[in-house]
């Protein structure tokens, strides 16, 4: 607090009884401590060492690492939702338009053409894997690309992208998977329906329609030991998975290297698990990050 002194210079004689002080008038300099202002964030995506936002207006925010131009949002478009892989980023339009950006030539990394999205394709979801993304199509099947394993045939409600396996749940809940597969991901539980599907480096957990989460594949590190209750959301990032329960609170499980197993305290709609860093949105819409910093991606910029 900065105080100013008032000091009044008169020609009239003092007053005996003015001992000369005055007191003291704070200067209104605003509340410093305040938290600054914040956008309202629509989605987000933790990818390896970056992460992006979809704003309320559907402008699309990336920062982080940006080695391979993967934080570098197209400007111009406005989004739905915002996949982040490890040197990539896809947006999905209100028309159904899938736009990637980030490495596309292949940089070294035998990306190929990653980035180049399918033409004359309208879709209803898609996720960004290691090296190859997919997506669910208007007419409910799936399209890959970058993808030298072709998807199943059949109609599909969701896709999960990994590396370089994917899984699909069918219309009937049903699990399909396609692509080599790692330390037990293709031991699935059996006869459970599930609602969607989220893939790690070396695990796979699925929303079940009842609302609990079953994970299966490589239990090191504890990938596999789900808490039990009943959740609203999941997201599996490289070696740990967390998601919100039925009250919004965010439980992880898995290897935490960075702190990205230690969410925040909060009231969660949605989430997003990258390499060593998390993301999630709270029911006013605030988006905050843990984890993980050294590339600043867990640094939400304000307006």
């Amino acid at each position: 607090m900065i105080w100013l002194f008032v000091m009044a210079c008169s020609g009239n004689a003092p007053d005996p009884n003015d001992s000369g002080k005055t007191e003291p008038v704070p200067e209104d300099s605003g509340d410093i401590s305040a938290d600054p202002p914040s956008y309202r964030w629509l989605a987000v995506a933790a990818g390896g060492d970056h992460t992006c936002g979809v704003l309320e207006d559907g402008t699309a925010l990336c920062w982080g690492g940006d080695e391979y131009g993967q934080a570098q949002a197209p400007d111009g478009l406005f989004f739905e939702t915002i996949e982040a892989s490890e040197h990539h980023s896809c947006g999905l339009t209100a028309e159904g338009e899938a736009v990637c950006w980030g490495i596309s030539d292949g940089g070294g990394l035998d990306y190929g053409q990653v980035t180049l999205t399918p033409d004359d394709v309208r879709f209803e979801s898609i996720r960004a894997g290691h090296m190859h993304n997919c997506g669910v199509t208007d007419e409910q099947t799936l399209v890959c690309w970058r993808d030298k394993y072709l998807p199943p045939s059949g109609a599909f409600s969701s896709v999960a992208v990994g590396n370089p396996a994917s899984c699909a749940v069918d219309l009937d809940g049903e699990l399909s998977c396609w692509g080599p597969v790692y330390r037990q991901q293709d031991e699935p539980p059996v006869g459970v329906r599930f609602t969607d599907l989220s893939m790690g480096l070396y695990h796979i957990c699925g929303h079940e329609e009842s609302g609990t989460i079953s994970c299966w594949g490589l239990s090191d590190g504890h990938l596999t030991d789900v808490p039990s209750g009943t959740f609203i959301a999941l997201d599996a990032g490289w070696t740990q998975t967390c998601a919100i329960d039925a009250l919004g609170a965010i439980s992880c499980w898995g290897m935490d290297y960075a702190g990205e197993g230690l969410p925040p305290l909060g009231t969660y709609q949605t989430l997003s698990m990258g390499n060593q860093h998390g993301c999630a949105i709270d029911v006013d819409a605030s988006l905050v990050c843990w984890g993980d910093n050294s590339f600043g991606q867990t640094n939400v910029p304000h307006p």
